[in-house]
């Protein structure tokens, strides 16, 4: 094993996240904490934003699936990448 990996593996908490599309993004935290403000930043900004409710499965279109205008998206992108800069 690369030293590289064993660093990644050593002591923090990796998350794995597959979207439909099966795209995989690994987000390494270094501990729960920092996991969960993530979390409720990212709901916080669905919900002030984009009107999602909740972003957990319901497992009923009507819930899972959301028509947004583009510039909603962007809003809510953006308010995520100045959150990220800010928990830096």
């Amino acid at each position: 094993m690369s030293d590289a990996r064993k660093d990644i593996f050593s002591g923090r908490r990796i998350n794995l996240i597959v979207s439909r599309t099966g795209v995989m993004n690994v987000i390494t935290m270094t501990n729960t904490n920092q996991a969960d403000e993530m979390n409720q930043t990212i709901a916080e900004i669905a919900a002030r934003i984009l009107g999602v409710e909740t972003l957990a499965t319901q497992n009923r279109d009507a819930l899972d699936f959301h028509e947004l205008a583009v510039w909603n998206i962007q809003r809510a992108l953006e308010a995520a990448y100045e959150a990220g800069r800010a928990a830096k």
